[in-house]
């Protein structure tokens, strides 16, 4: 079987390009942050671990490189859009969401604590 062939060989490599391109671009990559986000929150779907390994891993990196200003907003607002029912893709954001907050210093998401309590509380009232 040829290697190439194999989807989620490809997805692994893609995702490990996009790494290194969001290691040398660092903050440079926030317009383009939605989109990534979008399909980083597809692939941490993937049955594949390496492929949510990886996913998790540009999501820490992503957190290293962009403002929490910049970047939560974005995140809560596409939580916020998400229809009750998609469990599955909402547990996808969390999971990015708590990947991209990991090495964040408590001071830079101190403002942006309401607005993620106030997500977290809609969710949870939503699956009571």
């Amino acid at each position: 079987m040829n290697l190439f062939t194999n989807s989620n060989f490809i997805k692994l490599k893609a995702l490990q390009r996009l790494y290194f391109t969001i290691y040398y671009a660092q903050n440079a990559v926030a317009p383009f942050f939605d989109k990534i986000l979008r399909t980083l929150v597809k692939y941490q779907r993937d049955e594949d671990k390496d492929i949510a390994l990886q996913v998790t891993r540009i999501a820490e990196l992503l957190g290293v490189f962009m403002d929490a200003g910049v970047y939560l907003p974005i995140v809560l607002s596409q939580i916020n859009e998400l229809e009750v029912t998609n469990i599955r893709t909402l547990m996808s954001y969390l999971t990015f969401l708590a990947s991209i907050i990991r090495f964040e210093v408590p001071k830079e998401i101190d403002y942006h604590l309401p607005s993620l309590l106030k997500t977290l509380e809609i969710i949870e009232n939503n699956f009571k």
